[in-house]
């Protein structure tokens, strides 16, 4: 038996008055690897809607609503702290923030076009994790449906684990989370809330409830052999 928790945000002392919108929690997209999946062709893609899901606007962010890593980059910095680019030019502000509204500004952009593109180049040249062969259990049970082993990329291929797409497991949209470099995570979904790999697979529900139906009726050797391939990636 697995009990799953899901996370609760509830904030207090608000400095604005009520927020009138729904608060989640968002766990950062790996970095590594995402250089080759910059690569990945938009017809390599598309070719992975055969096995459902939606197309997305791009292929970075957790819903994948960012076209290309720079804009990605930009985004992140201007969300998340606040910083200026030539793609953010404006200061993070919103109507009820009056004093930050109303606070002198810089000519100059908090993150120069150069320091953009050097933050893109250092992201792109990220080792990518080792080539992996998917299982033919993980292939059996629907696994590889969204998380699609691997891309051809050149002369080179890659095992990112990822269609690139957008699928529902019940919270909403979200872009298929690459499975390379899994070995080396403790936390799984896109607000934390599973702490195992099992965990992660029990919170498949909607477009992936088939797949989950199917993980829970292996048997407990079966569901092992599963689990301790997908801690090699």
């Amino acid at each position: 038996k697995i009990t799953l928790n899901k996370p609760k945000v509830i904030l207090s002392n608000l400095g604005y008055g009520k927020i009138n919108s729904t608060l989640t929690i968002r766990t950062p997209p790996k970095l590594f690897g995402v250089g080759m999946l910059d690569k990945i062709s938009i017809k390599q893609v598309e070719k992975n809607l055969k096995n459902g899901g939606k197309l997305p606007k791009g292929k970075f962010g957790l819903t994948a609503n960012n076209a290309t890593l720079l804009i990605q980059i930009a985004n992140a910095a201007f969300n998340d702290m606040g910083l200026t680019s030539y793609l953010y030019p404006q200061e993070n502000c919103t109507k009820k923030q009056q004093k930050c509204l109303n606070s002198p500004k810089s000519p100059e952009f908090d993150l120069t076009r150069k320091r953009l593109e050097a933050i893109e180049y250092y992201l792109k040249n990220i080792k990518t994790p080792k080539n992996t062969t998917a299982s033919k259990l993980f292939k059996d049970i629907g696994c590889a449906g969204c998380h699609t082993p691997k891309y051809k990329i050149g002369v080179k291929n890659i095992t990112p684990y990822t269609d690139l797409l957008l699928h529902n497991l019940g919270d909403g949209y979200f872009r298929t989370a690459p499975l390379w470099g899994l070995k080396n995570q403790k936390l799984f979904m896109h607000d934390s809330r599973a702490k195992s790999v099992e965990e992660a697979i029990l919170w498949h529900n909607f477009d992936a409830a088939s797949v989950k139906s199917k993980f829970i009726n292996l048997d407990k050797k079966q569901r092992k052999k599963l689990i301790n391939f997908t801690k090699k990636l």
